[in-house]
């Protein structure tokens, strides 16, 4: 009987910390947020995709990119490109201007590998975003797509793009659920099949992302690239039912 009672009170101390350590709360809104993420390789032979989620005290950076060449050095400017905002993030340089955030890193991407020993054709296609303030920035350039799951509608939030950087801003709601993904992901999984896992509310987005490169996976395709998944989940709502 005793050993049952310690057992239970160690798997509920577990189940808090893993709660505790995933939930991010933004002190200038009153958000809560879980995270989580995944990635296959696919039939490619070498896993160019590259991706990071950060917290600052408030804050949630989540940066997603796609080396776009199934080549060893494929991954090198995606890791470049998601390793220069990590550095400025973590340098709080979003505190001075949140547009200029996002320009001033592609900047400096750029500079960073034209001016490298990377000798092979330069691609990267990447997605950005942002959450403080009680808003998610977000930006991108190239085949990475950004979705919105409000109110039971799956939103896409940007075009895919060649060469040219987007910017925009939403405002945070209740509830809200972001998923960023590379083209492997966006281009294989269908809308009801996302719709139906984001429903789930006994899921961790964690789970939720890998439920999502798994089907990905199942499906074989011969041709089936890089896949990268990160999924941001607005629990204000949830937490407010709890509490009341």
């Amino acid at each position: 009987m005793l050993l049952s009672v310690i057992i239970f009170l160690l798997m509920t101390v577990l189940i808090l910390r893993r709660i505790i350590i995933k939930l991010q709360r933004t002190d200038d809104a009153d958000t809560f947020f879980e995270y989580g993420n995944s990635q296959i390789i696919g039939q490619e032979d070498f896993q160019n995709d590259y991706f990071s989620v950060l917290t600052d005290n408030s804050n949630i950076l989540a940066v997603i990119a796609d080396g776009m060449s199934n080549k060893k050095a494929g991954k090198y400017p995606a890791v470049v490109a998601v390793e220069v905002f990590k550095f400025n993030f973590l340098k709080k340089k979003y505190r001075r201007n949140t547009r200029n955030f996002f320009s001033d890193n592609y900047e400096e991407i750029t500079h960073q590998l034209s001016t490298s020993n990377y000798t092979g054709k330069i691609r990267c296609t990447m997605l950005s975003t942002l959450i403080c303030n009680g808003s998610l920035y977000w930006s991108s350039i190239g085949n990475c797509k950004l979705f919105l799951f409000r109110n039971g509608e799956l939103i896409t939030v940007n075009n895919i793009t060649l060469n040219k950087e987007q910017f925009g801003k939403i405002s945070l709601d209740n509830e809200d659920i972001f998923l960023l993904c590379t083209h492997g992901a966006h281009t294989v999984l269908g809308e009801m099949e996302i719709i139906n896992i984001l429903l789930n509310e006994d899921m961790h987005p964690y789970d939720k992302a890998l439920d999502l490169t798994r089907r990905i996976q199942n499906k074989n395709f011969d041709y089936q690239k890089n896949a990268t998944i990160i999924i941001l989940e607005n629990l204000l709502g949830k937490v407010t039912m709890l509490g009341e």
